[in-house]
């Protein structure tokens, strides 16, 4: 993956050789997750729901535990953050 992401850098790089050396420290120091569409069924009916359950209050905080990761969306994205430790700042 890191070197698919390096070839990418270099294909973009080779018109414009230094004008982004920010973006070559980024990606050469960081890991990216990207979750397409974590609510694909709230997405295709266009509604915020997925179920009649909101995504955005169905984890553990100030919830009853019966009541929390119903929904994919919050199992899904539940899981991701529990694979990995991510920094916040």
């Amino acid at each position: 993956n890191d070197k698919y992401a390096e070839e990418c850098l270099d294909l973009s790089l080779k018109n414009n050789p230094g004008k982004v050396d920010w973006l070559s420290q980024m990606v050469k120091t960081r890991s990216l997750f990207i979750m397409p569409s974590p609510n694909a069924l709230g997405f295709y009916l266009d509604e915020r729901q997925e179920r009649d359950i909101d995504p955005n209050r169905d984890f553990p905080y100030h919830q009853v535990p019966s009541k929390c990761m119903r929904s994919i969306t919050a199992r899904a994205i539940n899981e991701l953050w529990r694979d990995h430790m991510f920094q916040l700042s």
